[in-house]
């Protein structure tokens, strides 16, 4: 028998089995970066022969090991089909110029597994170049990447679909994820930590069908270095975005919200537990319709959980079985705000049950503000230590509101209504009686 395709057999079953000293399995059918001239730990740059690499592994749609080392590159252009695998942080491809490390257009399939991407503070001049920057690729398979230290955005996908899994970004200088007009992009057990302006950001151009699901990710020390009200210092921040889902993630010590939903339609955010928010923990602004906010843990936070702006369309949600706890009214904004301290905001077309609120600066259940109140629910809530218990817009234009059920304990009063910032004093939680017409008391039960 031919020699040489006995050693090709040989390479190939051995592929399945070989461990490399650090205990990481090379992948079956696996050609080594070695055979292309890609040799770890290589003073020199390597890059127009990763290049080369890639180009004839796309040709031949194989898939590349990279064995442990470090590679000095930057500037690579993904081509049509794309499999790489290495053996974690000890796969370390090292960025050399203020190019994109990785840039890829119209791909079909870029798969990348077990790598450490650093871009050492090098980008390009341009901020919407990221360190790894994806657009139009019909299937992103990211799994157990380490991405940091970024210039600018460490992972930027636009228009694409596919799955972003177990990866660690941290150190970015503006966004950690960032992806744009995406196709149901799966974004899931990923850490985001320690990124200037952002965690994961979903946005699209205009308003329609995204699909992203955010699942089970651990985002935490998100800053706003750029300032704002609201536009940066987010763990997760969906914008235009129909039907996303963010489902049981982590996210804590955020400049703002853990989670923004800005002008999305269709969208949920579930079993979510979000720690030391610096503005509102959870919130959903704007032009948004039909959110689902459930059973989600908030502690520590100016706001706890908002769904408001009924002036410019926002409204229609239902907010059942949340803990909120600890809302303090300290925002970062000069001077203070007086919408904080306020444990669940709403507007508009809204049920507000089953929640659970304790120690708030202001309000347990704050429900308008001016005129902008209608179709309010607020039903079997338990609320205790709020300044406050329930706070009810009388403005003129303030619409129906209907309140049963709650056990109320709070400390300077049970029910009350406002007129902006000014605050009735009367307790209608004790005294029914004094209640606007278009408030509806039943069964409270208050101190």
């Amino acid at each position: 028998m031919n020699n040489r395709l006995t050693n090709r057999r040989q390479f190939l079953i051995q592929a399945g089995t070989l461990m490399t000293g650090l205990g990481f399995t090379r992948p079956v059918l696996a050609r080594d970066a070695r055979e292309f001239g890609v040799i770890p730990d290589k003073r020199e740059d390597q890059s127009v022969a990763f290049q080369k690499m890639l180009d004839t592994a796309d040709r031949q749609r194989s898939r590349i090991y990279l064995a442990h080392g470090t590679y000095a590159i930057s500037g690579i252009r993904l081509p049509d089909f794309v499999d790489l695998a290495g053996t974690g942080d000890q796969t370390a491809l090292i960025n050399t110029t203020r190019n994109p490390l990785f840039a890829a257009q119209h791909s079909s399939r870029v798969m990348m597994d077990n790598i450490l991407v650093d871009g050492v503070h090098l980008g390009h001049d341009d901020e919407n170049f990221a360190l790894i920057d994806l657009r139009r690729v019909s299937n992103v398979e990211l799994t157990g990447l380490m991405i940091r230290r970024a210039k600018h955005d460490a992972l930027r996908l636009e228009q694409c679909g596919g799955l972003i899994k177990r990866c660690t970004i941290s150190g970015a200088g503006r966004l950690g994820l960032f992806s744009m007009e995406s196709k149901a992009l799966q974004i899931s057990e990923n850490t985001v930590e320690d990124c200037a302006d952002g965690g994961i950001i979903v946005h699209r151009h205009s308003q329609g069908y995204d699909g992203a699901r955010i699942n089970h990710n651990i985002i935490r020390r998100i800053s706003a270095s750029r300032g704002g009200t609201g536009q940066w210092g987010n763990g997760i921040n969906i914008y235009k975005t129909n039907d996303v889902e963010i489902i049981a993630n982590k996210v804590e010590d955020c400049a703002f919200s853990a989670i923004r939903a800005n002008t999305a339609q269709d969208f949920k955010m579930n079993d979510n537990t979000c720690l030391r928010s610096g503005e509102t923990a959870i919130y959903a602004e704007f032009a948004f319709r039909n959110a689902e906010i459930k059973n989600n843990i908030v502690i520590d936070a100016a706001n706890g959980i908002s769904a408001v702006n009924a002036d410019v369309g926002g409204g229609g949600a239902v907010i059942t079985g949340n803990i909120v706890k600890n809302i303090n009214a300290i925002g970062p904004y000069d001077p203070p705000s007086t919408t904080l301290g306020n444990g669940i905001s709403v507007e508009a077309d809204i049920l507000v049950a089953g929640n659970t609120i304790e120690n708030t600066a202001r309000y347990g259940i704050n429900a308008g503000w001016g005129p902008h109140l209608r179709n309010v629910d607020v039903i079997g809530n338990t609320l205790k230590y709020s300044r406050i218990g329930i706070g009810i817009s009388a403005a003129k234009g303030a619409g129906a509101i209907n309140i049963k059920g709650n056990q109320i304990s709070a400390r300077e009063g049970n029910i009350h209504t406002h007129e902006w910032e000014k605050l009735n004093p009367i307790d209608i939680g004790l005294n029914p009686a004094q209640a606007p017409a278009h408030i509806t008391l039943e069964g409270n039960i208050t101190s």
